[in-house]
């Protein structure tokens, strides 16, 4: 810049050189840099351009036909999960720190980058200039909310801290599940197999050749993301060989990469065609990923070396020649460390023959013998012979009547949850299944059965499993034979939202993800309000009054008018507090919750598996417009006391912009007769009437902000606004998303749910 002016000097964006918008800057760019570059002081460097279209015809092979090498995605440039395949977070609607896969140490860089260049700019480059500033800017608000404390800070800082430590040997093994030290040395392996495929036998090599006295680790993704040795949560650094269902290796490796010089993923195939469909076969394409087939046997020691060495020299070609070759210190295969370890799991594997198939070997990850799979067959044969039918006549009796499989709980002993929400939508859904919410009345013979593995041997094909998001289950949901419902779930895992690729066939979902053969998008917000209509009609039928507070213009709800906002959050997201703080400088706002609009103090990390929690006022700085409790976590007396229905604003946003992502954040505010402020995936405009609420559009909030002051100073706009209808467009509104019942917008949405699930309507 300093070097160049005038002519001799072009700015191009690399969104708007790839064509990030879809506006046909790509290409108009491109022929920009062409014609720059011959005609300028670069002109030597290009070729006489004959034909404009040939600049063209460069572009769309290097962005976007499938077969280019360059940034759009082609398959040529699928060479290792790297860091350009992680999207902006701006690019997927979210602003979490999370998606930023940086240290403290790296964005403080980026910052002094963009401050250094900032200052050798002339004035000619104002523009230039404000573009850098803006991006500092956001670097040093995500400095300022990205702590020390975060998973994955924790195992950056971990692996920096010992970059200067001196070399002791020329060659060394990693032990005790910590890191290698010196230069490049930090890795991490992930043994990847899919879901209720698990592979001992690779997991156990891999942790002969690093690690051959631990205990087997696994990671969990669902509902967080939390690593288990021997039950007991660590963290991902304390291990070196990690296994786990997680199919999503891109995700996986946005996720712990910025703690380790390199990951690596071994992925097994399982030989079982239902279970292998899971697969992404392109992912085996990228360097830092091993597949190799679960089909290894051995019946003697001497065939145990061959299947080690052979294993071994797989991850010796695939991973040595690019990754563990240049590392300062080359890290040992130790293949009799593997044949030790392996023999030492066939032993364990003979103990555990009499165990039940839920019991799993804490160091070797070993279920028991008694497998589920077997018991349901064997139970199958038993009822076989007691009758002396047909099998397929005794799958047909055990298959009267229809029978409702829930799965999972939340909290342990006494605090124990079991979610009702997935039993009434299918209730709803699939009247002729028989399974109703559980009570306190024993032996109920419509109560739906909790999947448990004493149950799952008694399931048949004909039976129906409904699955609620974070829902615990006791047994491998895929091992359930018949069809299974499972409610917004956002994958099995931890992929992005969109499309939905089921486990298996029949695996069914509804939920944030886009329509397709085993999906239904019907965002949770819907969910919750027909739980809130049943459990007004006592279970067994809709309330009509609540309904209405929905459906008619005339029976929403009103608010007492007494307090100006309520604002109820403890998990801290930016622009949240961000807009809480612009929105007590109109008014005094209560804050049930941690997040009070504090902006000086960085969040809280409780659990690095969850979001951070916010970080209150201290009571002697805390401003007047704030008001709290004597208990900032919204446990008081006072708070107790305080109603939903006394505040004009409810301050209702959701954490991210995601298509299909709406809690049931602004249902609670309407229900309640106040105005909802929200912010979150504009899709909101297809259901609620955007004149019956604020959208807080967090890159442009001065126009809710000027909105919000306007209806505090004028009451008769404000009543307008409470008289306006909720939902976005009437009747149409109600059939696409609220019709749960025949009664309900002629049950539109209960067909779609049938159709899809094979049921007749």
């Amino acid at each position: 810049m300093a070097l160049y002016d005038g002519p001799d000097r072009l700015v191009l964006s690399y969104e708007g050189l790839i064509d990030a918008d879809g506006d046909g800057s790509g290409v108009e760019g491109a022929m920009k840099l062409a014609i720059f570059l011959k005609g300028g002081v670069g002109g030597n460097l290009v070729p006489v351009i004959s034909d404009p279209r040939d600049v063209e015809c460069v572009w769309r092979r290097m962005f976007v036909d499938s077969g280019g090498g360059g940034d759009g995605g082609g398959d040529g440039r699928r060479r290792r999960l790297d860091g350009y395949i992680i999207p902006h977070p701006f690019s997927v609607e979210t602003y979490s720190t999370s998606d930023r896969p940086y240290t403290i140490d790296q964005l403080g860089k980026m910052a002094d980058v963009l401050l250094r260049v900032s200052k050798d700019l002339d004035s000619s480059s104002r523009d230039l200039s404000g573009t850098l500033a803006r991006y500092r800017a956001e670097i040093n608000d995500v400095m300022k909310r990205q702590t020390e404390e975060s998973a994955v800070g924790i195992a950056r800082s971990d692996a920096s801290s010992r970059l200067g430590e001196e070399e002791e040997e020329e060659e060394t093994r990693v032990e005790g599940g910590k890191e290698n030290d010196g230069m490049g040395g930090s890795f991490h392996v992930f043994h990847v197999h899919p879901p209720g495929r698990e592979s001992p036998i690779v997991t156990n090599w891999l942790m002969g050749l690093f690690d051959q006295g631990e205990d087997c680790a696994t990671l969990i993704t669902s509902p967080g993301i939390v690593v288990y040795q021997n039950e007991a949560r660590v963290p991902i650094t304390t291990t070196i060989v990690t296994r786990t269902n997680e199919m999503n290796l891109v995700g996986l490796y946005k996720i712990f990469k910025p703690g380790f010089d390199e990951v690596f993923f071994v992925l097994s195939r399982s030989g079982i065609i239902e279970a292998d469909r899971q697969i992404d076969e392109r992912v085996c394409e990228y360097d830092n990923v091993l597949c190799i087939y679960e089909e290894q046997q051995f019946r003697n020691k001497d065939e145990l070396r061959g299947m080690v060495h052979s294993l071994t020299e797989s991850f010796r070609l695939r991973f040595y020649p690019k990754f563990i070759a240049s590392l300062k210190r080359p890290i040992r295969l130790d293949e009799e460390g593997a044949v030790w370890r392996l023999l030492q799991m066939n032993n364990a594997v003979k103990d555990m023959q009499d165990k039940p198939f839920e019991i799993v070997h804490p160091k070797f990850c070993i279920r028991g013998g008694l497998d589920m799979e077997a018991q349901v067959e064997g139970r199958k044969n038993n009822v076989q012979r007691e009758v002396g039918a047909k099998y397929d006549t005794v799958i047909d009796q055990m298959a009267r009547p229809k029978r409702l499989f829930y799965c999972g709980s939340t909290g342990s002993g006494a605090n124990i949850n079991f979610s009702v929400l997935g039993i009434y939508l299918v209730n709803a859904f699939l009247p002729e299944i028989v399974g109703t919410p559980p009570t306190n009345q024993e032996n109920d013979p419509n109560a739906a059965i909790r999947l448990t593995p004493n149950s799952l041997i008694e399931a048949t094909p004909n039976d129906f499993l409904v699955h609620h998001m974070h829902q615990h289950c006791e047994v491998d949901v895929l091992l359930f034979p018949g069809k299974q419902l499972h409610i917004n779930h956002p994958t099995h895992g931890f992929s992005s939202y969109g499309n939905y690729n089921p486990a298996a066939e029949n695996v069914f979902v509804i939920g944030a993800h886009n329509d397709g053969k085993n999906s239904i998008q019907l965002p949770y917000a819907m969910m919750k309000w027909w739980v809130l209509v049943k459990g007004m009609g006592s279970q067994r039928e809709a309330d009509v009054p609540t309904m209405e507070k929905l459906f008619l213009p005339s029976a929403r709800p009103r608010n007492t008018g007494k307090e100006f906002l309520l604002y109820v959050n403890s998990h801290y997201v930016a622009y949240r507090e961000m807009a809480a703080n612009m929105l007590s400088r109109l008014g005094p706002i209560h804050a049930l919750g941690s997040c009070q609009g504090n902006l000086d103090v960085v969040p809280v990390v409780v659990d690095a598996t969850r979001p951070p929690r916010c970080q209150p006022y201290a009571v002697s700085e805390r401003p007047m417009s704030i008001i709290v409790g004597d208990d900032v976590n919204g446990k008081s007396n006072y708070f107790n006391k305080v109603m939903l229905q006394d505040f004009r604003f409810t301050l209702l946003m959701e954490d991210a912009s995601i298509p299909g992502y709406i809690s049931d954040r602004i249902i609670d505010g309407f229900m309640a007769g106040t105005i909802p402020i929200y912010y979150g995936t504009t899709q909101i405009f297809d259901i609620f009437n955007a004149k019956a609420f604020i959208y807080f559009d967090i890159n442009k909030p001065s126009d809710a902000i000027d909105r919000i002051h306007f209806l505090e100073g004028n009451p008769a706009a404000y009543k307008q606004m409470l008289d306006e209808p909720i939902l976005a467009d009437g009747d149409r509104t109600i059939e696409k998303y609220f019709s749960f019942d025949d009664t309900i917008g002629k049950g539109m949405l209960k067909k779609r749910v049938r159709k899809m699930l094979g049921f007749p309507n």
